[in-house]
């Protein structure tokens, strides 16, 4: 006997056992969820890199009388941990982790979605994905200088102002100065912390050398040499002039011999003050008696300073009688300089 079953029947049957079937899953979700709750979760480190490796930690929490097995995984904006079994004994919470290594994510703040069994849970803004840092990261913000009308040998501070820019990395680092050529001689090292502004100074010592007219302060930070660097032109920040020689004073003269015969060799003193308060005078004395010259010699005289020097000085083939001695004190020729004789100094006899 043939038994046939109509079509609307066998259509019954079908939509009888799909609606059992999601009753069961929906039934069997429900059990999860009220087994199991994602309570939390954290990471390693809030702020990464591509290619670093971060944590993830998640807290579960079992409210069931039974203890809870299942597999669980961690998702970042579709890179995923792996899956992982898991079992929470009953009536307990419990912490679990794993790695994961950043690849090929945007920047920015990114969710973690936790799934387990199913049921899933989405964490806001866990991790933040940024660029490394790199010397656009950094901004010369400023530079000042403690006194902008200088003179040959004085000192004066340069401040820069210097900023990080970067959200995560803090820089390690050297900075300088240059003006005209002269630079501070030293890389100075330099520490900025992420989104962070420092100030720092160094000393300019304005060298006898350096052209006496208005400069420009050229600011450099980067990593130290050979290292790359950044650098930005402050112009206008320095006006330099000569050393003016109105500042010196030549005080006294003294001779080892008063009366001395030609040819004879004595030693010639004398006493220099520098009257400037703040400049370091750098320059040549020199002497003479009755057109006859000795040797152009250096000196240096710190602000206020006296100080003695002395020379060899060859008598020359002078008539008998009293001479005087012309000392000489003032920038390295040809620049300005002062003078003083002091009268009836040396006798010479036959």
């Amino acid at each position: 006997m043939i038994c046939t079953v109509k079509k609307e029947t066998l259509i019954g049957i079908a939509v009888a056992g799909a609606a059992a079937i999601a009753a069961y899953y929906f039934l069997s979700r429900k059990a999860v969820e009220k087994a199991i709750d994602i309570i939390s979760c954290s990471v390693s480190e809030k702020y990464v890199h591509d290619g670093d490796e971060v944590t993830i930690y998640v807290t579960f929490k079992n409210s069931a009388s039974t203890d809870f097995n299942g597999v669980w995984r961690a998702t970042i904006n579709g890179l995923s941990t792996s899956s992982i079994s898991i079992t929470v004994p009953a009536n307990s919470t419990k912490e679990v982790s794993q790695s994961v290594v950043i690849k090929n994510l945007s920047e920015g703040w990114k969710d973690i979605v936790i799934n387990i069994n199913g049921l899933t849970k989405v964490f806001k803004k866990i991790i933040n994905v940024t660029a490394p840092f790199s010397l656009k990261d950094l901004e010369i913000v400023d530079c000042t200088v403690s006194k902008k009308y200088v003179t040959h040998g004085e000192t004066v501070v340069i401040t820069g102002t210097y900023k990080n820019k970067h959200s995560v990395d803090t820089f390690n680092g050297t900075w300088n100065y240059e003006v005209y050529g002269f630079t501070s001689g030293i890389h100075k090292p330099i520490t900025i912390g992420p989104g962070e502004t420092v100030i720092d100074s160094q000393n300019f010592y304005v060298d006898y050398d350096l052209e006496p007219r208005t400069h420009s302060v050229t600011l450099y930070i980067g990593y130290p040499p050979p290292g790359d660097c950044i650098y930005k032109e402050f112009i206008n920040k320095l006006v330099v002039k000569e050393f003016d020689v109105g500042n010196l004073e030549i005080v006294d003269c003294e001779v080892s011999k008063t009366q001395v015969k030609v040819g004879e060799t004595i030693t010639v003193r004398g006493l220099f003050k520098n009257n400037h308060p703040t400049a370091v005078f750098q320059g040549t004395w020199n002497l003479e008696v009755e057109g006859h010259g000795g040797t152009t010699k250096e000196l240096a005289l710190n602000p206020g300073e006296s100080e003695w020097h002395s020379q060899q000085y060859k008598i020359p083939n002078l008539s008998p009688g009293w001479y005087a001695i012309t000392l000489y004190l003032g920038l390295k020729p040809p620049g300005d300089y002062i003078y003083k004789t002091f009268g009836m100094i040396i006798e010479v006899i036959g």
